[in-house]
């Protein structure tokens, strides 16, 4: 039964009632009866199974058609091995053809005649270097040794070549010559020079000799006199090289009072070099170094009602002084304060006063660069709480004292006027060396 014939059976049964008033909740109540007596129905899901079927049918597929490729594949190529098995192996029994000449001996390989060429050009290589040396060997014993016997030739076991240098560096390796054999080159080599064949050319008789050396050694004798053949064409060349070496070897005459006056100039020149200028602040304590540009006097220049001025010195290892003052336009002092740099207790200070009761203010260093320098201090909001100390260049620093909590009272804006420029604040002033 429809939902339509259920109403419509309703209305008929409950026509008698239709001449009654409705109920506020009249509609609610058929709802909720409708609801509850309405029969429910139910379709049936189809088995998981069916549902998986349609799965395993396209894999089935899927698998049958890779299967397939597979066997083609290897069917086809069945075919080709068999025949390629099947068909006759064509063997030629011509010999091939060549435009190179065939070997009359099987003995001369190629490898063979290659090291038998590499051996030959050695053998060339060895003679040409032995066939080197002995004309090298032959042109320098002729120049040198005009009257001697003739060499015997040197062979390639008698060349040492030590590591690989070029040709130059060959080593010779020459038999020995006994003292008598030098004795007799020596003699030939006195006759030859007094010969007279060529007079310039032979002037200095051992001059080669000593170049030689001079090239080996570079510690030969230097005050070296060359020795001259004394004949009568060169007896003037002789006394001018004896007149040379005589001057040479004469020793500048000083007298006594020249001596001393040079002794006493080196030892004046000495005590000049060890003596040292010894800075004031070799005496301080390593902390107080970086404020060691403070020494000195100092002048601010643009005051309107005089000049003010600072005179920082070293009074101990640990403490610098500086006292401030005023001069008025009369040169009168009008104003004066003390300040003081101290290292105690593994700390930096800078003591200072900032009113006209004179009390003192502690100051600790919280941070510097050198050129830059930081002081602060937390026990009391009635002072500045911060001084900076900056230096300008070499001739130069500002003090800048600053107030970050509070305003400046009138008593210490009264007596930071007398040496800085005051504001609220703040009070700033620029010191120039002055001394």
């Amino acid at each position: 039964m429809s939902r339509d014939d259920y109403i419509s059976k309703l209305f008929i049964k409950n026509q008698h009632k239709l001449e009654q008033a409705p109920s506020d909740d009249l509609w609610s109540k058929l709802e909720l009866q409708l609801e509850q007596e309405l029969p429910v129905t139910t379709q049936a899901a189809p088995p998981k199974i069916f549902r998986l079927s349609r799965y395993f049918a396209a894999a089935s597929v899927l698998v049958a058609v890779v299967g397939s490729i597979y066997l083609f594949k290897m069917v086809e190529n069945a075919t080709q091995n068999q025949h390629q098995l099947t068909e006759p192996l064509a063997i030629s029994t011509e010999p091939p053809v060549s435009d190179a000449e065939p070997y009359e001996d099987y003995d001369i390989l190629p490898t063979e005649a290659v090291e038998d060429k590499e051996k030959e050009e050695i053998r060339v290589q060895e003679e040409k270097i032995v066939e080197a040396v002995n004309e090298k060997v032959q042109q320098t014993q002729n120049s040198t040794l005009s009257h001697r016997s003739a060499p015997s030739k040197i062979e390639l076991g008698d060349i040492e070549i030590v590591g690989e240098k070029e040709a130059e560096d060959i080593i010779l390796i020459e038999p020995e010559v006994t003292p008598k054999a030098a004795t007799m080159m020596s003699s030939d080599k006195i006759h030859g020079a007094a010969s007279g064949v060529n007079a310039n050319a032979d002037l200095y008789l051992n001059s080669l000799p000593i170049a030689e050396e001079a090239e080996q050694n570079l510690n030969y004798n230097r005050s070296y006199v060359p020795q001259i053949a004394n004949t009568i064409d060169n007896n003037p060349a002789v006394e001018q090289v004896l007149n040379q070496s005589k001057v040479k070897k004469k020793p500048k005459a000083t007298s006594k009072k020249t001596r001393a006056r040079g002794k006493r100039r080196e030892i004046v020149n000495k005590n000049k070099a060890n003596k040292k200028i010894k800075s004031p602040m070799a005496a301080a304590h390593p902390s107080l170094y970086p404020f060691g540009f403070l020494l000195g006097k100092w002048g601010d220049e643009h005051e309107l009602e005089g000049k003010s001025y600072e005179v920082w010195t070293l009074k101990n290892a640990t403490t610098l002084v500086g006292r401030g003052y005023k001069l008025s336009n009369d040169a009168e002092r009008i104003f004066e304060e003390v300040m003081r740099i101290e290292f105690r207790n593994n700390q930096t200070f800078l003591v200072m006063s900032l009113d006209e009761d004179k009390s003192t203010v502690d100051y600790m260093l919280v941070s510097f660069d050198n050129e830059r320098f930081e002081f602060e201090q937390s026990e009391s909001r009635n002072y500045p709480n911060r001084v900076i100390i900056q230096q300008s260049g070499l001739d130069g620093y500002t003090v800048v004292i600053l107030n970050n909590y509070d305003f400046l009272t009138a008593d210490q804006q009264r007596y930071l006027e007398n040496r800085n420029r005051v504001s609220n604040k703040q009070s700033i002033r620029t010191m120039r060396y002055a001394d």
